[in-house]
C-alpha cells in the first residue's frame, strides 16, 4: 500500500488495538484454501475424543494446519500487506512461531471476552507499545449470523488490574464500546494480542474459519515455548523465500514429508 495508507493502517492498529485490510487477498486462493481447510479440519475433529469434539463443536476450534501448501503460500505466511504494516509497526525483524486455524462451527456458541496475551509488566501504568500482532485471513465472509469476531477498541490500552474470571471481565466489558468485525472472505484483520475479544455464536449451517499467525518482537524468542514451534519439512521450507525464511527462523526444519493433517495446538 502507498505511504498514507500505511500510516492510517498502522496508527489505527496503535490507536484501535486492530486493523482490518480489505479484500487484499485473491478470492479464488481463499476458496481454494478454505475447502482444503474444511476438509482438514473435519478429519482432525474425528481424531479427537468425543468429550473433546463435543467441547470444540460447541464453542471453538483451534488446529495447527498443515505445513504444505495451501497453508504454506507465500499469500498466507508473508503476506505483503500483513508483512508491511507489522514491519512499519514492531519493526523489520518479528519472528513466527504460531500459525494455526481458529473456527465456528455451526450453531455454536458464544467464547468469554478475553485477551489473548497480557500486558508484558502487569501493574505498569501505561501501555507499552505493540509487541505481539495476530494476523488473521479470512477464508469466508464473516457477518453477524456466522460469529464475526467481537472486538472492544482500545482495549489494549487498559493498564489498570482486571478480572480474571471471564464472567467478572464480561461485566466491566459491557461498560464499554465494541465492534464486530464483519468482513469479507480475503480480508486481513491484524490485532494487538491484548485487545479484548470474543468469538461469537454462528447461527448458520456453514463452517466460519481463518487462518491466524502471531507476529513477535525478536526479543520474545527468549519466551516461546518449545511446544508451540512449527515443524517444517524441509522440501516446504525449500521452497519459501528468503523473507518467509527470516520470518519462520526459529522453528525446527524436520526431514520428512509434508503431512496433509491437522494437529492439536499445545493448550
Amino acid at each position: 500500500m502507498n505511504e498514507v495508507n500505511l500510516k492510517i493502517a498502522v496508527r489505527t492498529l496503535k490507536e484501535c488495538g486492530f486493523v482490518v485490510l480489505e479484500d487484499v487477498v485473491s478470492r479464488d486462493w481463499v476458496d481454494g484454501t478454505r475447502e482444503v481447510c474444511n476438509a482438514t479440519l473435519q478429519h482432525y475433529m474425528k481424531t479427537l475424543s468425543p468429550e473433546k469434539r463435543e467441547i470444540y463443536e460447541r464453542t471453538h476450534t483451534a488446529m495447527f494446519p498443515p505445513i504444505c501448501a495451501p497453508f504454506s503460500d507465500a499469500v498466507a505466511i508473508e503476506n505483503p500487506f500483513a508483512v508491511q504494516v507489522t514491519e512499519a509497526a514492531i519493526g523489520p525483524d518479528f519472528f513466527c512461531t504460531f500459525y494455526n486455524t481458529n473456527t465456528q462451527w455451526p450453531h455454536s456458541g458464544i467464547q468469554h471476552v478475553h485477551r489473548d496475551f497480557d500486558h508484558l509488566f502487569p501493574g505498569f501504568p501505561v501501555a507499552l507499545p505493540i509487541i505481539q500482532i495476530i494476523v488473521n485471513i479470512a477464508l469466508t465472509d464473516f457477518t453477524l449470523e456466522n460469529g464475526a469476531t467481537e472486538v472492544w477498541p482500545a482495549s489494549h490500552l487498559i493498564v489498570d488490574e482486571l478480572p480474571t474470571d471471564g464472567e467478572a471481565l464480561e461485566e466491566r466489558a459491557k461498560t464499554l464500546p465494541s465492534v464486530r468485525t464483519t468482513v469479507s472472505a480475503g480480508s486481513i484483520i491484524l490485532r494487538d494480542m491484548r485487545t479484548w475479544h470474543r468469538g461469537m455464536p454462528n447461527k448458520t449451517d456453514e463452517i466460519r474459519t481463518m487462518l491466524a499467525m502471531i507476529y513477535d518482537r525478536p526479543f520474545l524468542n527468549a519466551y516461546v515455548s518449545a511446544t508451540e514451534l512449527i515443524e517444517i519439512p524441509r522440501s516446504t521450507w525449500e521452497q519459501m523465500s528468503k523473507r518467509a525464511k527470516h520470518i519462520f527462523r526459529y522453528n525446527p526444519i524436520v526431514d520428512r514429508a509434508p503431512s496433509r493433517l491437522g494437529k492439536a495446538p499445545p493448550y
